[in-house]
């Protein structure tokens, strides 16, 4: 009887170790959706992002003319679909009667790729485990019913309490965070600023962390976020070794355009 229990003892403490160990993995976001193997902001990007295995994606969201939430990046339509024009002027029908360029993707090359609605991707993030980046600079964050309409749809499919929002505005960010005192934010770190003066904001916020570019983030801006007990991100990493050694020093988040998670050591 002894020896059952101290096996399960020994169990239980190899299973929570294994937990916690999880819990403090790094996270690998996908910026714009796996867009490695689907075309960026779109549906097939994030079902990929799932697939792949990555912890979150990157998704930027504009309105329409009409004032239907979607997914796009740039301000124009040239560059990922067949239309041409400033995006924003054109009615979610007029939106969804383009196709998305394909043409670099085996895969979906002769099939039909739309541009999707905010929430035709919330609704599909619903179904995954994927955290979700909303990048504050494309939108009007500044129109609070813009605001309540990115953050109502969130919490309609229950992927509020596992979304963040990158506005480095801080009239901005501070209007959100008063209405949404329970709202997770970030801002881009600008290197003219003092790091303790940036470090002391993140703790003002009952829910925030800091983003850090690639370039930024030297072993000593590293090892003072990591003293300081802060929530943080690198972004614009696209180099698998560079990945593994931001690993190796503890990097909560890390975003990235190009690496496969699967293919990481």
């Amino acid at each position: 009887m002894r020896k059952m229990i101290f096996a399960m003892s020994i169990s239980m403490l190899i299973l929570t170790g294994c937990t916690v160990g999880k819990a403090n993995e790094t996270k690998i976001i996908a910026h714009r959706g796996a867009h490695i193997a689907a075309p960026e902001n779109t549906l097939e990007a994030i079902e990929k992002a799932d697939v792949l295995g990555y912890s979150g994606v990157e998704i930027d969201v504009r309105t329409s003319k009409d004032r239907i939430n979607f997914l796009m990046h740039d301000d124009t339509l040239d560059r990922t679909t067949n239309g041409t024009g400033i995006a924003e002027t054109f009615t979610i029908k007029e939106l969804k009667n383009l196709t998305i360029k394909t043409e670099e993707y085996p895969e979906f090359k002769g099939k039909i790729v739309k541009i999707p609605t905010f929430e035709e991707t919330v609704k599909a993030i619903a179904k995954t485990k994927l955290e979700v980046n909303v990048d504050g600079s494309k939108g009007d964050w500044a129109n609070e019913k813009f605001v309540d309409s990115i953050i109502q749809t969130l919490k309609k499919y229950k992927v509020y309490d596992r979304s963040f929002f990158v506005l480095s505005n801080k009239e901005i960010r501070d209007n959100v965070v008063e209405k949404y005192s329970d709202a997770t934010v970030s801002w881009l770190y600008d290197s003219k600023n003092n790091i303790d003066d940036e470090i002391r904001q993140v703790k003002e916020y009952e829910h925030s962390l800091l983003s850090i570019s690639n370039s930024q983030a030297d072993k000593q801006m590293l090892r003072k976020l990591s003293q300081a007990q802060i929530k943080y991100q690198v972004y614009g990493v696209n180099d698998a070794e560079r990945i593994q050694e931001l690993q190796r020093q503890g990097v909560p988040i890390i975003e990235t355009d190009k690496i496969d998670p699967t293919k990481l050591e």
